[in-house]
C-alpha cells in the first residue's frame, strides 16, 4: 500500500513540466521517501500546480482538515511545496521536481543519500528536459559580452532585466551545495543564487536566503563575469531569478554536457564566434568555456553545436577575437508560469 502512494506521486510528478520519469531502478521513487513520509505523499497527489487553501486539499483528500494543513505547513517549512499569504490567510501548491522541490530539499535539510540519488537520477531526467523545445530557463550573457550591441534585446540584457527589481535576495547555490554533500567543494564563491519577489520572500522566510540592495546584487553580478559563471534567468520576459552557475557544479549544465549539442537544447539568444585571424591560441577561452564548445587548433574554434551563448570567453580574450552572434530572436511568454503552461502543452499534458 505504501509503495503505491509513491507510486502515484511519481506519476503525479511526471505530470508537472518538470516531468519526473519512471526507471528499471525505482531511483525515482527511493528520492521520494526521502522527501516525503506516506501521509505526506499522499496529500501531495491531491495538490495542484495553482494556489489553493489547505480545506480544499484536505477535502479532495478526505481527511481532517487539521492534520493536512499541519503537514502542509511542514512541507513548505522544508521547501518542497510552496506556502503563499494571501490576505492573512496561507495557500499551498505544489512544485515540480526540478526547478523547485529539489532545491528545497538541498537548501533545508542538506541530506547526502538524497544527493547521492538525484545525481544518478539526472541522465533520466536530462531525457525529458532535453526533448523540449521549450525549456525553464534560458541563458543570458554577461554584461560586458553585448554592451557594444544597441540591437541587443532588452531581455538580454542581465542589468536591464534586474534594473526594476525591489525585493532581492541571495541564498546559496543548491547546486554548490549538492556537489559539497558529493565531497566536492565548489571552486567558486558559493552564495550567488539571486531571486525577486514572491520566491526571494520565500527563500528568506525558510532562512535559506538574505535580503540584499542593489549594489550588493550589481557587485556580485560583477563576481560572476570575473569568474565566468553562466547567467540563466526564467525563460520569460519577467524574471523571477538569476542562477550564476559554474561548470562544475550545476546540475542544468550537467544536463546539458550529457547531450552531444547544448547549444541546441539551451534556450538561449546567442552564439560566440572566434575570429581566426586574430586568434592567438593562448587558450584563455578554452579554460573559460563551462560546457566545453571550444575547440583547439593552430587557431582555436567555436563548436556551435555545443555552444550556449553565455559569453564568458568574450571579456577575457586578450586579442578581442571573440565576439558574440545573434540567433533569432526568442518567442519569450510574458510570465515565467505561460513558459510552464507551454511545457505542459509541448509534452502533451495540456
Amino acid at each position: 500500500m505504501t509503495e503505491d502512494i509513491y507510486k502515484r506521486l511519481r506519476a503525479f510528478y511526471d505530470r508537472l513540466p518538470g516531468g519526473f520519469p519512471e526507471t528499471d531502478t525505482g531511483l525515482e521513487i527511493q528520492i521520494l521517501k526521502k522527501m516525503f513520509d506516506p501521509e505526506e505523499a499522499e496529500i501531495v497527489t491531491h495538490m495542484s500546480a495553482m494556489p489553493e487553501p489547505a480545506v480544499e486539499i484536505a477535502k479532495k483528500a478526505g481527511r481532517e482538515e487539521s492534520i493536512v494543513t499541519r503537514k502542509l505547513e511542514s512541507m513548505a517549512k522544508r521547501g518542497i511545496i510552496y506556502r503563499l499569504p494571501v490576505a492573512g490567510a496561507s495557500l499551498f501548491m505544489a512544485v515540480h521536481f526540478l526547478i523547485g522541490a529539489w532545491e528545497g530539499q538541498i537548501w533545508t535539510t542538506g541530506d547526502r543519500e538524497f544527493a547521492e540519488l538525484v545525481n544518478a537520477y539526472l541522465p533520466d531526467l536530462a531525457k525529458v528536459w532535453s526533448s523540449l523545445k521549450t525549456q525553464q530557463t534560458r541563458v543570458v550573457p554577461v554584461n560586458s559580452a553585448v554592451a557594444a550591441s544597441s540591437a541587443v534585446s532588452p531581455y538580454d540584457r542581465i542589468r536591464r532585466l534586474v534594473e526594476s527589481k525591489d525585493k532581492i535576495a541571495v541564498a546559496k547555490c543548491t547546486c554548490a551545495l549538492d556537489s559539497e554533500l558529493m565531497g566536492k567543494a565548489c571552486r567558486y564563491p558559493v552564495e550567488r543564487c539571486i531571486s525577486f519577489g514572491f520566491n526571494a520572500e520565500n527563500l528568506i522566510s525558510l532562512n535559506v536566503a538574505r535580503e540584499i540592495g542593489k549594489d550588493e546584487m550589481s557587485a556580485l553580478l560583477d563576481m560572476g563575469e570575473e569568474k565566468g559563471l553562466v547567467l540563466q534567468v526564467g525563460n520569460a520576459r519577467e524574471t523571477d531569478f538569476v542562477c550564476m552557475c559554474c561548470g562544475c557544479c550545476c546540475v542544468l549544465l550537467k544536463m546539458l554536457k550529457l547531450g552531444g549539442k547544448p547549444g541546441d537544447q539551451v534556450q538561449s539568444s546567442f552564439y560566440a564566434r572566434i575570429d581566426p585571424q586574430a586568434c592567438t591560441a593562448c587558450g584563455t577561452c578554452a579554460e573559460r568555456c563551462p560546457i566545453g564548445a571550444v575547440i583547439e587548433g593552430e587557431t582555436y574554434a567555436i563548436d556551435t553545436g555545443r555552444c550556449i551563448g553565455c559569453g564568458v570567453c568574450v571579456p577575457t580574450c586578450p586579442e578581442e577575437a571573440i565576439a558574440l552572434i545573434e540567433k533569432p530572436a526568442p518567442d519569450l511568454k510574458e510570465t515565467f508560469a505561460q513558459t510552464l503552461q507551454q511545457i505542459l502543452t509541448e509534452r502533451g499534458l495540456a
